[in-house]
């Protein structure tokens, strides 16, 4: 029986600032230092990185861009994740954002990833439904935020090539949304290509 139902309080949070090419590594630090300023009123264990990569001209052509990464890690285990990126300079220009707005942006992506609750991020639901459905013929119940399009669409390719099937429940949470509890018992899938010992 496997079960991952309590999201857990928040205990840390990670993350990577990066670059490439043309834009500068002080662009990574501006958006660092935004993130951490909305992120530091939830927890003092933040740590952001940077990491700053050039581009030369043997190696193809510059591709200026820079990102930002966060991933919140609770008690229970329990991962989200926010992220913000932007692939050319000439976008901010052109949108008016700021290296800054793009942390704030990134900060305030990962705390609504968290406020939805379940124990899974909007991002990976499609995936952990798919590794439910594989898993071993056992009972398997994951909470996870209001399912998401994609979420919904995998859930109906798994019942079809798998045959496995879904039950929902969903837990009240106040006057918030509520949190949905997904259950199903697992088609033992082998892979017939891995060599037995």
């Amino acid at each position: 029986y496997q079960r991952r139902v309590h999201g857990g309080r928040i205990k840390r949070i990670r993350g990577l600032a990066y670059s490439a090419g043309g834009a500068g590594p002080d662009l990574t630090q501006r958006a660092v230092h935004s993130a951490k300023g909305v992120l530091l009123k939830l927890l003092p264990d933040i740590y952001i990185s940077t990491d700053h990569t050039r581009g030369s001209a043997s190696k193809g052509p510059r591709c200026p861009g820079y990102g930002i990464a966060l991933i919140a890690e609770s008690t229970s285990k329990s991962v989200y994740m926010g992220e913000e990126v932007v692939p050319e300079p000439e976008q901010l220009k052109n949108e008016g954002l700021t290296p800054e707005e793009i942390g704030t942006k990134a900060a305030h992506g990962l705390l609504e990833q968290i406020a939805r609750g379940g124990c899974v991020d909007t991002h990976h639901q499609s995936f952990v439904i798919l590794l439910m459905a594989l898993g071993a013929e056992q009972v398997c119940r994951v909470a996870m935020a209001p399912l998401t399009a994609t979420a919904q669409n995998m859930e109906e390719l798994v019942g079809e090539h798998f045959g496995v099937t879904f039950a929902l429940t969903k837990r009240p949470r106040g006057d918030m949304e509520p949190i949905c509890v997904l259950q199903c018992i697992g088609c033992d899938y082998i892979n017939v290509a891995k060599r037995s010992a």
